[in-house]
């Protein structure tokens, strides 16, 4: 379903890994360009300042047509014709991304498909709301923003829209809950934390897949806003301010000591489960996480000045990492401070590896004919009358 071309995007994923290695020292120049002629770059993507430039031009150039198309309707415009304006642009935008940059000039990264993405799924949520007449619930704004982030999740493999996504999915289960039923208003931190948990396991489950390899930073990424949306559903603070907020409710949380217990339980857990899988996102997450817990706690149990606690925990912090570091620059028990090699990069380099064979061996060789028999005329085994 991705919209790039998924040769494209292997031979650059290939060649990625192989400058890697060929840094690391672990294969030569002679290999690399063997890898370079079987895996040629199709796709166009410039430096990251060129991508920057391309965007704002792109961007620049977005608004102006937009903005023409605006003054020559201005005459008769209203909300209709105005919605209606903007899911044409939209739609527009959208087809020259498809049809021009990405199927004829095969962009990828560059610049101009990243601000298309975001013009053409902007300009279509904006028209579908002044179409609703601006009255539109909140939960069906978080519906439509979920459905245009994950189709452009699906064909771009975008991983901030992957997160657009996420988020307004969990945004349109928290609204429509309050709209609709006091019950899974009372219900919801358990909700959200049932929600976080199953797109935690399906994401899982999608994630080093060969058929999803394209989207294993978008997937990733959506772990990772998974693991923090379970957390932030069973924090004690986010309960009770949320609740206070939303259901104007004062005092304290009912079942509060379950909430106090799932706010330093989870992190840890995290941790633990990090390390024990050597899982980098498990094992991140639970560590950013920690400085929630000392937020909650901080902002209801005062034991210091705020200075002070900054102070401290930034030392502890900087004193801890430093430790570990030093401790991991040799390889222990299975970790490493090393960059390592994840199951995308170990694919590509699979298929550098088989092609570097290919290239080493693709001739026959051929047997040496310096030493040659016959000669002879009698019955003498080949001897000739000069020996």
């Amino acid at each position: 379903m991705i919209a790039y071309n998924t040769t494209g995007l292997d031979n650059a994923m290939i060649n990625d890994q192989s400058e890697t290695e060929l840094k690391r020292g672990n294969i030569t120049a002679t290999e690399m360009a063997a890898i370079r002629t079987a895996f040629p770059e199709i796709l166009y993507t410039p430096n990251f300042f060129i991508r920057i430039g391309l965007f704002l031009l792109t961007v620049v150039i977005a608004i102006c047509v937009l903005g023409l198309m605006m003054l020559v309707m201005m005459a008769g415009i209203n909300e209709t014709t105005a919605g209606g304006m903007l899911l044409f642009f939209g739609v527009c935008a959208y087809a020259f991304l498809e049809m021009w940059w990405i199927k004829d000039k095969d962009h990828f990264r560059s610049g101009i498909d990243d601000a298309l993405i975001w013009i053409s799924g902007a300009s279509v949520l904006t028209g579908f709301i002044v179409l609703l007449n601006l009255d539109t619930a909140t939960s069906i704004c978080c519906l439509i923003i979920c459905v245009i982030a994950a189709w452009m999740t699906i064909r771009f493999a975008d991983m901030l829209m992957a997160l657009t996504a996420y988020i307004s999915g969990i945004a349109f289960v928290f609204f429509f809950g309050f709209e609709h039923s006091a019950l899974a208003a009372d219900l919801m931190p358990f909700i959200i934390m049932a929600a976080s948990l199953g797109a935690y396991l399906g994401f899982s489950r999608l994630s080093g897949k060969y058929a999803y390899r394209h989207y294993e930073n978008c997937l990733d990424a959506l772990r990772s806003a998974s693991l923090i949306t379970l957390y932030l559903a069973g924090n004690y603070f986010v309960v009770r301010e949320v609740g206070a907020s939303m259901l104007h409710k004062t005092g304290p949380v009912p079942f509060g000591w379950l909430f106090w217990i799932f706010t330093f339980a989870v992190p840890a857990l995290y941790i633990y489960s990090g390390i024990r899988r050597k899982d980098r996102i498990l094992l991140r997450t639970g560590l950013i996480l920690v400085a929630m817990v000392v937020f909650t706690v901080r902002y209801y149990h005062s034991l210091m000045p705020i200075e002070t606690a900054m102070v401290l925990g930034g030392v502890l912090l900087i004193a801890t990492a430093w430790i570990v570091i030093a401790y991991l620059k040799r390889p222990r028990h299975g970790f490493t401070y090393e960059a390592d090699e994840t199951g995308e990069e170990m694919a590509g380099l699979k298929a550098a590896e088989a092609v570097i064979i290919a290239q080493t061996f693709h001739k026959t060789p051929q047997p040496d004919d310096s030493f040659k028999f016959g000669g002879g005329t009698g019955g003498g085994g080949g001897a000739s009358g000069e020996y």
